[in-house]
């Protein structure tokens, strides 16, 4: 079966998704809470953002389903736990799935979406989500090696680990 755009798209996003899993599984509650500076981002708060994110960009823009999202309520500090960061995200992480691949197809990836300050296609939204999640995955990766030490981020890369 050849690739399509969308899953070639579902791809990307389920490696970043494995990224964001190993290190809510690998910090602790406070850690995932800990920010370096009282005006920067936690681990927890750029989790809550990337779905907050998400479900906007899929659900709204894209589906066109008013989510009432508060991006600002995203960035205010408040005590998240590992338990609730993941259930929002696979809740999320699944709902984004059964989008892309049941109310999407590669035909659609050109219509517009009315966005702010115009329209953009349906595949500018999905490849701009995909490089947002990427530069916040980085913050994320960079916190948890604070926490973690060298050692986490020495590990091997999920995106480029060989498949057996």
């Amino acid at each position: 079966m050849n690739p399509t755009t969308l899953s070639t798209i579902l791809e990307i996003l389920d490696t970043q998704r494995a990224h964001v899993r190993k290190v809510l599984n690998e910090l602790t509650n406070d850690a995932c809470n800990w920010n370096p500076q009282a005006d920067k981002n936690s681990v927890a708060v750029l989790i809550e953002h990337l779905t907050g994110s998400e479900a906007y960009w899929i659900q709204e823009l894209i589906l066109g389903q008013k989510i009432n999202r508060v991006r600002d309520k995203e960035f205010e500090y408040r005590y998240r736990s590992k338990k609730e960061l993941k259930t929002a995200y696979e809740y999320l992480s699944k709902s984004t799935r059964d989008i892309l691949n049941n109310k999407l197809n590669d035909s659609n990836l050109m219509e517009q979406r009315p966005v702010k300050n115009g329209s953009k296609t349906v595949l500018w939204i999905l490849l701009h989500m995909v490089e947002h999640n990427y530069y916040h995955i980085g913050q994320i990766n960079y916190l948890a090696g604070l926490l973690k030490g060298d050692k986490f981020l020495e590990r091997p890369r999920i995106m480029f680990e060989e498949k057996n």
